[in-house]
């Protein structure tokens, strides 16, 4: 099943906790390698959220399983970069992190807010590049936030973008 996409629209809270489960139960549960993505929780926000939902950090201190990226961190990589957050930015980041650690598991959180400024080619370079490697990625959006990329209909969005048809059901 790697290289599957999922897209999740809910709840604030719901995605979020989903979205860090996702990461955690595979590398406490099945020793599978990690990367979360949070386009709007800082470290503290989402350590606090780990924890009230039982998924204790102290068990990831000394083991490099997931790595996570917060929005503070985001921020900071943006202006390296000459301004806001963009897609493509976010691309190569993956990229990078996956070659020191090759992650299996990729979750990320409100991702309609991270690819406000992307293209539908840095969606689909997103998309082929967890495909080639075999990643699992979940995605979480507000879609009352960003529906350049996703549409609801019905119980299902749909991704558009590129030439890559996908439905997913939320």
């Amino acid at each position: 099943m790697a290289g599957n996409i999922t897209v999740i629209e809910g709840e604030d809270a719901v995605r979020t906790v989903l979205s860090l489960q996702f990461v955690y139960k595979g590398s406490t549960m099945c020793g599978e390698y990690g990367c979360f993505i949070s386009g709007t929780k800082t470290l503290k926000e989402i350590e606090g959220i780990m924890n009230e939902y039982g998924m204790l950090s102290e068990y990831l201190k000394d083991s490099p399983s997931i790595v996570m990226l917060d929005a503070d961190n985001l921020g900071k990589i943006a202006i390296q970069n000459g301004g806001l957050p963009q897609l493509e930015t976010l691309v190569k980041l993956v990229e990078e992190i996956h070659k020191d650690i090759e992650f299996t598991r990729l979750a990320v959180d409100r991702f309609d807010v991270l690819s406000e400024n992307g293209t539908s080619n840095s969606v689909e370079a997103l998309f082929t590049f967890a495909r080639e490697k075999n990643i699992e990625i979940l995605l979480t959006v507000n879609l009352e936030h960003n529906f350049r990329f996703f549409e609801l209909c019905n119980n299902y969005i749909v991704v558009k973008k590129g030439h890559l048809p996908l439905i997913l059901f939320s």
